[in-house]
């Protein structure tokens, strides 16, 4: 398929390059700034850079050949001796400035802005080529960043160029070069707002490029999660404008990084970075981290051909499901698991659960794995059924209470006007977890009726990697029954308004 160029390039255009020989390779030395996802910091990503230039100059179409310093530098240096040629032959070039910027594709805002540098001619600076900032640049020494970094490119989609992605080159390189010219289905939210406004657009757009951390993966499954409801809806402030949904991925690695392997089969899910030392990080509760970023709502996921995903919060997936199935379990299934232990369910203990949904279901098998007594209240009739096919001991409606007195409860639908019956349902000691990120507003409680006798109140707010490779390690070793309503991918839109409407029977999975 013919690339879709970027919003003021030429899909034929080229432009002799100042730099480059007819019929020669030449080389040049380039510096790199990385420029954070927020938009607000600059990083030094790398400094000098050897990269050899094509006869024709195209923005973005240069090689990188290898890294002189910094982390990319530890990335690259399989090609020592090209970076010591590079470096030690006195390579000299004008000191023009060329600035190659492009919002990313897939819309992450990870712009890389690349200065060429020389030998001489240090105090003549130019103005950029491109958006009009002013840096000086070296060869030798400590490289100079750009005075002035046009934070518009963070916001609008300004391209001078195909991507340039120094943190994606290894030995995917020749995959990745066969991708290029690749169309996908994605769908974004566009503007939030109730389902029948039509918050989500579906576009064809390049295959996204990943970082060096991170995998690509073809998509084969995403579950659509209530979650993915609240973004689209608005629900959740936006955390990223038109953000991809999805963060029940099972995909197939393209593009490997860390422990896994091209062709393996992988989990993408809700967590997706923590910094790592602050005081929640390093105590284990990594999932109140101030810091965390999340798919589908900061990072693009699912609701795509293809997704990427950092390494270290990919999970390697059990076999004996098919990926309709796994793709559930890897927010419903790993939030039920987290919520139950929330919940402090004793040994042959009374749960209880309010709605049965995708999570719900999972949650109550864990529980009878467990040996509980599982009462299910909801107002789906067709959830009734299939709560008793499952075991609970009883099926009602969320207006009435559980036929006993139970230890633990769970809310999993988003209605705070459940909380105080789920509340009052608790024998004395209970605990009653609410496991959504969303829930409407909590009536008054009375203190005699719902909370004296030492009954608790707890939230759930996401999950650590731990809690995901625990019940992925409990999903292996007992095969759950996961109730699943198939949607192409192309029906996204659909299978969000089915969600919304109660008339999704299970899990909702999109199958591209």
């Amino acid at each position: 398929m013919r690339r879709i160029p970027p919003r003021g390039v030429s899909d034929t255009a080229t432009t002799q390059s100042p730099h480059s020989a007819e019929g020669g390779d030449r080389f040049d030395l380039y510096q790199l700034v990385r420029v954070a996802q927020d938009g607000d910091t600059q990083q030094r990503a790398g400094g000098i850079v050897v990269a050899k230039m094509s006869p024709h100059y195209r923005p973005g179409g240069e090689q990188v050949l290898a890294a002189l310093t910094g982390d990319v530098g530890r990335r690259l240096d399989n090609i020592g001796q090209v970076r010591a040629r590079g470096l030690q032959g006195g390579t000299q070039v004008d000191h023009d400035l060329l600035r190659l910027t492009d919002h990313i594709v897939d819309g992450n805002c990870r712009s890389v802005l690349i200065e060429r540098t020389g030998a001489g001619r240090e105090d003549q600076p130019r103005d950029v080529a491109h958006h009009g900032s002013v840096g000086i640049g070296s060869a030798t020494g400590q490289p100079p960043w750009p005075h002035q970094f046009n934070r518009d490119l963070c916001h609008h989609p300004i391209h001078c160029g195909t991507v340039f992605d120094p943190f994606g080159i290894d030995s995917d390189a020749r995959g990745r070069a066969s991708r290029d010219d690749e169309l996908m289905l994605v769908w974004r939210v566009q503007r939030p707002g109730a389902m029948d406004t039509r918050p989500l657009v579906s576009t064809q757009e390049p295959v996204p490029r990943r970082s060096g951390d991170e995998l690509l993966v073809r998509v084969l499954a995403c579950g659509v999660c209530r979650t993915d409801l609240h973004v689209a809806q608005g629900d959740l402030p936006v955390h990223r404008r038109g953000v991809v949904p999805g963060h029940e991925v099972v995909g197939e690695v393209i593009e490997a990084a860390g422990p896994f392997q091209s062709g393996q089969r992988v989990g993408i899910a809700w967590l997706r970075a923590t910094c790592g030392q602050c005081r929640y990080c390093t105590r284990g509760s990594e999932n109140l981290c101030p810091y965390s970023k999340y798919t589908g709502w900061d990072a693009d996921g699912g609701y795509a051909d293809y997704a990427t995903v950092p390494a270290d919060y990919a999970y390697p997936l059990p076999a004996g499901y098919p990926d309709t199935e796994l793709a559930p379990l890897l927010c419903a299934g790993i939030i039920g698991w987290r919520a139950l232990a929330r919940a402090n369910l004793p040994p042959g203990g009374r749960l209880a659960l309010y709605g049965f949904g995708a999570s719900a279901h999972l949650t109550a098998q864990i529980a009878l794995a467990q040996g509980a007594r599982v009462h299910v209240l909801t107002r789906s009739l067709p959830a009734r059924e299939l709560a008793v096919e499952l075991g609970a001991t009883s099926a009602g409606s969320a207006d009435d209470p559980p036929p006993e007195p139970v230890d633990s409860a769970i809310l999993f639908a988003p209605a705070g006007e459940l909380v105080a019956p789920a509340l009052a349902a608790l024998d004395r000691g209970g605990t009653l977890a609410v496991a959504g990120i969303y829930l409407t507003d909590i009536p008054v409680l009375r203190y005699q009726q719902h909370l004296f006798q030492e009954r608790q109140l707890r939230s759930v707010t996401a999950n650590t990697r731990q809690d995901g490779h625990d019940f992925l390690r409990f999903a292996a070793e007992h095969r759950l029954h996961v109730v699943t309503t198939r949607y192409p991918l192309d029906q996204a839109d659909v299978a969000l308004t089915d969600l919304a409407a109660g008339r999704v029977h299970g899990a909702a999975v999109l199958v591209p």
